[in-house]
């Protein structure tokens, strides 16, 4: 999920006729397409931290494995 919504580069406060900022958040939208968030608290159990390491394993081969039919 995205980790702070909406992006810097996004916030309607920056992004109307502000022209301090326009076009120069280059670190905010890099950010946005590039951050994972994952789910933490100081409440998770080891099932759900489990779970979470499940889905990120899964999910880091699907990416490798389509990786190497691109190659």
């Amino acid at each position: 999920r995205q980790l702070y919504c909406p992006s810097l580069h996004d916030h309607s406060a920056l992004k109307s006729e502000c022209v301090y900022f326009k076009d120069r958040l280059p670190v905010s939208i890099d950010l946005a397409c590039s951050t994972l968030a994952l789910p933490y608290h100081n409440f998770l159990t080891e099932n759900e931290i489990k779970g979470v390491c499940d889905h990120l394993n899964q999910a880091l081969h699907q990416f490798h494995s389509s990786q190497a039919a691109v190659s």
